[in-house]
């Protein structure tokens, strides 16, 4: 039996994380920490998804701000 497509599998579960973050950017972290909060404080649901929008809404207004300011030739990516 060949090893590679378990290591691939096992390459696959650390690295699937950050490419979840890469390319939800700031709101994988948002949803994250709601969720364990949620989770561990036993808050109402309707008040964990508030904060929630706030914080992702804030978050993609800073990355915007820090967009702007690098210019109009800055590549994110």
């Amino acid at each position: 039996m060949s090893d590679k497509p378990v290591a691939g599998v096992l390459t696959a579960i650390p690295v699937a994380p950050l490419c979840l973050v890469c390319a939800l950017g700031p709101a994988a972290f948002v949803a994250a920490a709601g969720s364990f909060l949620a989770w561990i404080s036993g808050f109402a649901v309707p008040l964990i998804a508030s904060l929630l929008a706030v914080a992702s809404w804030l978050a993609w207004r800073g990355f915007q701000r820090w967009q702007r300011r690098a210019g109009p030739g800055h590549d994110p990516d």
